[in-house]
């Protein structure tokens, strides 16, 4: 598999292009203009794609991609990370009822899934 994009997001923007990336049906034109405008940060995006997640839908690819996502995230404890650990991690159980995710997730990644 091609990699896309390896940097860590660093704005909130490049999160929502990133998972636009790998879920191109992800954010509609109001979470565009909310996040472009400083309305929606971190959280505000992955509570949105968390609501939208569903991991026994997702492609192969898209699941690389995501876990790609996360372990980047996960490597410094800052706003992006603290944002898709408790706004997504935390809720993995009850979006990802068959582990299809998770099992993908490193030790360090899933350790964030406990709230």
């Amino acid at each position: 598999m091609q990699r896309i994009e390896t940097l860590r997001p660093t704005e909130p923007i490049e999160l929502l292009m990133r998972l636009q990336t790998f879920f191109p049906g992800f954010g509609d034109d109001e979470l565009m203009r909310e996040v472009g405008e400083g309305e929606r940060g971190f959280h505000g995006i992955m509570l949105e794609f968390s609501g939208q997640f569903r991991a026994d839908r997702a492609t192969e690819a898209q699941l690389d991609g995501l876990v790609e996502l996360i372990e980047q995230a996960v490597t410094i404890d800052d706003e992006i990370e603290n944002a898709i650990a408790t706004c997504f991690l935390e809720h993995l159980h009850q979006i990802d009822r068959s582990n299809t995710l998770y099992r993908r997730l490193s030790a360090k990644a899933r350790r964030r899934t406990r709230a």
